[in-house]
């Protein structure tokens, strides 16, 4: 396998995206890019598929590994809301 192959590889694995949700209180996620805020109410972050915001109560990050984009959540979840069109919304509309 020469060098180009090896990023290619990469790369592919980079764009996966999932998301399992247990009994709406324990959240796994790959592809996980970054995690812009949150606080016990909101998790909000940017995916390799766009920015996504997860809402609920008494939310706790458990685990959270950007390197291979792995978040698991904990809490009580009742909404997982994604915004793939505007990633950071606000910087882009300032920006335009």
């Amino acid at each position: 396998m020469d060098g180009k192959d090896k990023m290619s590889s990469f790369e592919h694995k980079g764009e996966n995206h999932e998301f399992t949700l247990t009994n709406r209180k324990y959240l796994s996620m790959s592809g996980v890019k970054e995690v812009i805020s949150y606080n016990e109410h909101q998790i909000h972050l940017e995916t390799v598929q766009g920015s996504c915001l997860v809402k609920g109560n008494g939310l706790n990050i458990q685990h959270l590994n950007l390197e291979n984009g792995k978040l698991v959540v904990e809490g009580e979840i009742s909404t997982i809301d994604y915004n793939v069109s505007g990633g950071r919304g606000f910087i882009n509309r300032i920006f335009k």
